[in-house]
């Protein structure tokens, strides 16, 4: 997964309206526009600790705000590129942009769906390489030409423009689901083909008492994590008979409508 750099992520907050002869999901959620703080961040009551003294703790009045509307140019529309105005999504029918088409139509993103035919190999030519370079899916090119690859990374994107990521505790929060879902427990379960036992419990014992992963209210992070463990039960058969309340936990995401209009339907 590209490496997350929190000084320098840019979201755009508005997103336009989408061509009528393209797939359109209609947007529902707040857009921020506040101006960007400054990088140089203002720390007050700093102190050096000294001997057989407690070390003082910092406190700072840096604001948090990395959604300020982007100034990248838009992408051209010369034929090398994909026109930019609004958010759009590549995707191709069992791939992993399924995952994100969820999050975007649980969360009300207005987008438009490009189907990649990935059997031909459209994945591997411009235009499509112009996204990723890698010719991978999936990918997305953000409203003013920005284009982001990288599951992780567009769930990270996603969030931003859902008002979901508030502050840097938000962010530090949804990362290290993100980073987990995909770099421990996918990586586990690709080398066993089974559910990891010993993660699995840990899991179980954090979704006693909550119906998501952070609390009352769904969120990226079960994204991350749900889509993951769908494929784990879709792939290698895992039914979580040992662990209950991950069971009931991917079969709560699974009876999502914007689940089974997405990944389910793939």
């Amino acid at each position: 997964m590209a490496a997350l750099h929190l000084s320098s992520m840019f979201f755009p907050t508005q997103i336009s309206s989408v061509a009528p002869s393209r797939k359109k999901v209609q947007s529902s959620c707040a857009t921020q526009a506040a101006p960007l703080a400054s990088r140089a961040s203002a720390i007050t009551g700093l102190r050096l600790p000294t001997a057989g003294k407690k070390r003082v703790a910092v406190s700072t009045n840096a604001a948090w705000n990395p959604f300020a509307k982007s100034t990248v140019a838009a992408a051209s529309v010369d034929g090398t590129g994909y026109p930019a105005g609004k958010l759009t999504i590549f995707t191709s029918k069992g791939s992993r942009a399924q995952i994100i088409e969820w999050y975007a139509v649980e969360k009300g993103l207005e987008f438009e769906s490009v189907s990649v035919n990935m059997r031909n190999g459209d994945h591997k030519k411009k235009p499509f390489t112009n996204v990723n370079p890698f010719g991978k899916m999936p990918a997305v090119q953000a409203a003013d030409g920005t284009p982001v690859f990288e599951s992780g990374a567009i769930l990270l994107y996603l969030a931003g423009l859902a008002g979901e990521l508030k502050s840097p505790e938000d962010y530090a929060t949804a990362a290290k689901w993100i980073l987990y879902a995909n770099a421990t427990y996918w990586s586990t379960v690709e080398k066993t083909r089974t559910g990891p036992p010993d993660q699995l419990d840990a899991l179980n014992a954090l979704l006693s008492d909550r119906p998501f992963l952070l609390g009352e209210e769904f969120s990226v992070s079960d994204v991350a994590l749900g889509s993951y463990l769908y494929y784990t039960k879709a792939f290698f058969g895992e039914k979580f008979g040992k662990h209950p309340n991950v069971s009931k936990y991917l079969t709560r995401l699974m009876e999502m409508k914007s689940f089974k209009a997405t990944c389910g339907a793939s």
